[in-house]
């Protein structure tokens, strides 16, 4: 990670649903160690909890229990919530753009269908000024999909050169590991109109992307999400990233 000192290669899991690093976790059953092995790293002893306790254990240590959430989730979910810890909800009314889902999923066969897709919806939001933020489930598909939409930009911008909206395509703003630089969720720094963003998880969930004046205007930041989420909360947050 960019934290540590030690430049050593070592195995690393990327929490899939965050995108964050976690540096102090292992894989069990020597898994972890067997993949130091295999790429040369140098071997960790393998972890063992003595103490544990779960988070409903845990929780139920403390009389009073406040919260806040924008994704909750299902009716059966939160009264699970209420059965286990015996507390209130209380939904705080907001609402929803009329074109916040205004666009049905698309569910491609192959790669280059999805790939294609992800393109042609890209190029359609840059035309209108918008920006797009694509969310990608791991770091892999990250560099996939950031070649794939070079490649296709490098391609259109020979057939026509004068067309300024593949300079934003073929140099896309790429985000994959928490301690790169993000700069429109920190700061002053605002997403300004046409801009490409291809990122994990990491842009989707806490990250806070301010928008200049006029991409605001021009009807704000398109997130296209590029596989399916395992819980519609990762979605809504996803989806929720330029609130």
């Amino acid at each position: 990670t960019g934290l540590d000192p030690d430049l050593n290669p070592k195995i690393i899991i990327i929490d899939k649903n965050t995108g964050t690093d976690q540096s102090s976790s292992q894989w069990h059953e020597e898994l972890h160690q067997f993949l130091q092995i295999k790429h040369g790293c140098k071997l960790s002893l393998v972890s063992l909890k003595a103490v544990f306790i779960s988070n409903v254990s845990y929780l139920k240590l403390y009389q009073n229990l406040y919260g806040l959430s924008g994704t909750l989730g299902s009716r059966d979910e939160k009264q699970l919530l209420n059965e286990l810890y015996n507390i209130d909800l209380i939904k705080i009314p907001t609402s929803k753009p009329k074109n916040f889902f205004e666009e049905r999923p698309i569910i491609s066969g192959y790669k280059e269908q999805w790939t294609n897709s992800i393109y042609d919806e890209t190029k359609k939001k840059i035309i209108k000024d918008r920006s797009v933020l694509i969310i990608c489930e791991t770091v892999k598909h990250v560099d996939y999909i950031s070649k794939c939409l070079v490649k296709r930009a490098m391609e259109d911008l020979q057939n026509d050169p004068s067309n300024i909206i593949y300079d934003s395509l073929k140099k896309p703003y790429v985000y994959k590991r928490e301690h790169e630089e993000f700069t429109f969720g920190q700061g002053n720094e605002l997403l300004n109109c046409g801009t490409v963003i291809i990122a994990t998880n990491l842009a989707g969930r806490g990250t806070d992307i301010k928008l200049e004046q006029k991409l605001v205007e021009a009807g704000g930041l398109h997130v296209i999400v590029t596989f399916l989420p395992n819980n519609c909360r990762i979605e809504e947050q996803a989806y929720g990233s330029a609130a």
